[in-house]
C-alpha cells in the first residue's frame, strides 16, 4: 500500500506530467515547439509513472506521442548534443569534452579525429534528467553504453516486471550513444504493458471459470487456458535467455512481438468461447446465435472449410465482422482439436471470393498522438 508521502509524490508527478501535456498541446496549436531536452525530460516522467503502475502503457505511449508532436526535430536549435557536435566540427577552438583541442585553421589533418560531443561532468546531470535514470561511469566500458535493469514485483503483486536501473557508460562515451537508449527505455513500458494484458486475461478467466478449465482436453480452448494459467512461467522461461544485466532494443522488440502475438491469440480464443457459450454454458442469455449468423453467411455464398481443405466444417463458424459491416469472419470453435488449421474468408467488393489458410488479420490502426482517450 502506498504511504502518504508516496501518494503525495505521485500526485506531484502526475501534476507535472499534466502540465507538460498542456504545454505541448498549446505549443503545437501555435506552431511553436518544445526543445528536445524539455521533451525528453517530460517523456522520462511519463514512463516512470507507467513503470510505477500509476499510468497504463497505452496511455503512456499516447502521452509520449503528444509530446513528440510538439517537439523540434533532431538537428534544430534545441538539441544541446547536436549543437555541441556542430561546434566541435566547425573548429571553434575551445577544448573538446574528451580533452582534445579542435584542429587549428588551415592545418591539414593527417589522422581522423572523432569530434562528436562526449559525456562530461558538465552535461551528466542533464542527461540523467533526459533519460530519467542515473548514469554511472564505468572505467571498463571505454566508450561503451549499457542499459542495466532488474526485475520487480508486477502490478497488483502478481509476477514480475522489468525496471531500468541505470545507464552505465565508459569515460569516452558519446552523448548521441547515450541518448540512443531513449527508445529502449520506452520499450520497457510497452513490454510491461503487454505482460500486464496477458495477466489480465487470466484474471478474466478466473472470474468466469473459478480457475477450472472448462474445455475438453486436447481442444484449442483447453490448450489456450492452460498456457494463460502458466503465463508467468512462460515469461520467466523466456527471460532466462536474456542477458541477466543489460537490455537491448532487439531483445525487447522480439519479446513484445511474441507476447503480443500470444495475447491476440488467447483473446481470440476467449472471444470464441464467449460467442459459442463454451465457458458459461451453451445458450447463455447474452451469447450470440452463431448458428443463425453462420446460416446467414452461407446464404450469402460464404463457405466453411470442408473436403477441399481437408477440414471438418463442424469445427468452424461465422460471425459478423467488426471492421467491415455486412461481411463475416470465419472462426474456429474453442472445442476444435489442437491442430485444427485456421482459415479466413477472403472477400472482394463485399462478396465472398475464397478461403485462405491463416488467421483473420488483426486491424492495425495508427493512433495519432493528438487523439484523446475517448477518440481511441
Amino acid at each position: 500500500m502506498a504511504t502518504g508521502a508516496g501518494l503525495s509524490a505521485a500526485a506531484k508527478t502526475f501534476g507535472t506530467v499534466a502540465k507538460d501535456l498542456v504545454k505541448a498541446e498549446q505549443l503545437a496549436a501555435t506552431g511553436a515547439r518544445l526543445t528536445i531536452e524539455d521533451a525528453d525530460v517530460a517523456v522520462a516522467r511519463i514512463h516512470q509513472l507507467a513503470r510505477d503502475g500509476k499510468m497504463g502503457a497505452d496511455a503512456a505511449e499516447r502521452a509520449e506521442a503528444k509530446i513528440r508532436i510538439a517537439t523540434e526535430t533532431d538537428g534544430r536549435v534545441g538539441d544541446a548534443a547536436s549543437r555541441a557536435g556542430d561546434a566541435a566540427r566547425a573548429g571553434e577552438g575551445r577544448a573538446h569534452p574528451s580533452g582534445h583541442a579542435a584542429a587549428a585553421d588551415g592545418a591539414a589533418p593527417h589522422t581522423h579525429r572523432d569530434l562528436r560531443a562526449r559525456v562530461s561532468s558538465e552535461n551528466l546531470a542533464q542527461l540523467e534528467q533526459r533519460l530519467g535514470l542515473p548514469i554511472v561511469v564505468d572505467d571498463e566500458l571505454s566508450n561503451g553504453v549499457e542499459l542495466h535493469y532488474a526485475t520487480k514485483r508486477g502490478a497488483l503483486g502478481v509476477g514480475t516486471d522489468i525496471e531500468p536501473t541505470a545507464i552505465r557508460i565508459g569515460r569516452d562515451a558519446l552523448i548521441e550513444d547515450v541518448l540512443a537508449h531513449r527508445p529502449t527505455i520506452a520499450r520497457v513500458t510497452r513490454y510491461n504493458g503487454v505482460v500486464g494484458k496477458l495477466r489480465s486475461l487470466w484474471d478474466r478467466l478466473v472470474v468466469q471459470t473459478e480457475g477450472v478449465n472448462p474445455f475438453r482436453p486436447g481442444s484449442i480452448g483447453w490448450e489456450s487456458f492452460e498456457e494463460v494459467r502458466k503465463i508467468d512461467e512462460l515469461i520467466t522461461m523466456r527471460r532466462a535467455l536474456w542477458n541477466p544485466r543489460t537490455l537491448d532494443a532487439r531483445t525487447l522488440d522480439d519479446e513484445i512481438a511474441f507476447l503480443d502475438g500470444r495475447r491476440a491469440y488467447h483473446e481470440e480464443i476467449i472471444r470464441t468461447a464467449d460467442e459459442t457459450g463454451a465457458i458459461r454454458g451453451t445458450g447463455h442469455i447474452d451469447a450470440p446465435d452463431i448458428g443463425r449468423v453462420t446460416d446467414e453467411a452461407k446464404a450469402k455464398g460464404y463457405k466453411l472449410p470442408g473436403t477441399d481443405e481437408g477440414a471438418n466444417p463442424d469445427r468452424y463458424y461465422y460471425r459478423n465482422s467488426k471492421t467491415a459491416p455486412g461481411e463475416y469472419e470465419l472462426a474456429r470453435k474453442p472445442s476444435a482439436p489442437v491442430g485444427t488449421e485456421p482459415y479466413r474468408a477472403v472477400t472482394k467488393d463485399g462478396r465472398f471470393e475464397r478461403l485462405e489458410h491463416g488467421d483473420t488479420p488483426r486491424p492495425r490502426t495508427l493512433i495519432p498522438g493528438a487523439w484523446t482517450d475517448q477518440q481511441v
